[in-house]
């Protein structure tokens, strides 16, 4: 079997969403990754979910942490500094604290655009591709796709996801999906062993048997099951970080004028916050 053949395998993965019609979420997903100009990196996404799920997940984490983190400390270090420079108190109205706000948020956007390159361009471990257990075509495919980017049989992961352009939210919207499926469904996207009257489809199912096997099936399930949960955690933890902010954002803003001023604090989440300490936490317009 040729070369050629075997990197059927890379795209099995793609059109393996198309095969599954009760996956219609990953099915859109895919359709729209399809459809733009990240599909080869999407492809590639794939590949590095099936050999290193627990690495790509970690680094998902710790990408979307570091750039949250630097936004709500940039917000609402921007939103009181932005408080002092312009004094909302002076000749007070909603349109001068409005633009005030979105002079601040607009400064920790741009800050915070630069976190993800910094943790990535800044993460130097390596794994061992391919990694133990591989299948002989695995490491065809392997050799293939990243012999640029290995050295000493060694991939710099974050490296290579920055090249790719693959951010944080691409993971985990993924990883979102997975999340959403049954057992026997994940087991369906992954590896099928069953006769095939399509053959089409028993082309598909043969190229992914080639790439991973059942036992890895079962590990890399159980591993995406765990990073699945893991992220959940975190996200709900932030979430819940950014609703205490905009609560508390919430109660200035209608101490100082109203339900109107209430809600535009709320959505400024630590902006909020940092603009209300300058204007005088909860006191009124006077």
């Amino acid at each position: 079997m040729s070369l050629a053949t075997d990197l059927q395998m890379l795209s099995a993965f793609r059109s393996h969403f198309e095969t599954l019609g009760s996956l219609k979420d990953i099915q859109k997903f895919d359709k729209r990754l399809k459809s733009s100009p990240d599909k080869e990196s999407y492809r590639k996404l794939m590949l590095l979910l099936v050999l290193l799920p627990k690495q790509v997940c970690d680094l998902a984490e710790k990408v979307y942490l570091t750039r949250n983190i630097v936004s709500a400390s940039t917000g609402f270090a921007a939103g009181y500094a932005a408080g002092k420079l312009v004094d909302t108190n002076k000749d007070a109205s909603s349109s001068k604290t409005a633009i005030t706000a979105v002079g601040a948020v607009a400064s920790a956007h741009v800050v915070s655009s630069f976190a993800p390159s910094i943790v990535l361009n800044r993460d130097a471990s390596e794994y061992d591709l391919p990694p133990d257990g591989s299948t002989e075509k695995a490491k065809e495919v392997i050799s293939a796709e990243f012999k640029d980017k290995l050295t000493n049989g060694k991939l710099r992961l974050a490296a290579l996801l920055d090249e790719l352009k693959i951010s944080e939210f691409k993971v985990m919207e993924f990883m979102r999906l997975y999340g959403k499926l049954s057992t026997d469904e994940k087991r369906e996207y992954f590896y099928v062993d069953a006769d095939d009257t399509d053959d089409a489809e028993k082309t598909r199912r043969e190229a992914l048997r080639g790439l991973i096997t059942e036992p890895q099936v079962d590990l890399l399930i159980s591993t995406l099951n765990s990073a699945h949960a893991h992220l959940r955690r975190i996200l709900l933890t932030w979430l819940s970080v950014e609703l205490g902010a905009g609560a508390i954002g919430a109660y200035h803003g209608y101490q100082r004028s109203g339900l109107a001023s209430a809600l535009g604090f709320f959505l400024l989440g630590t902006t909020g916050l940092g603009l209300g300490l300058a204007q005088g936490f909860a006191k009124p317009v006077e």
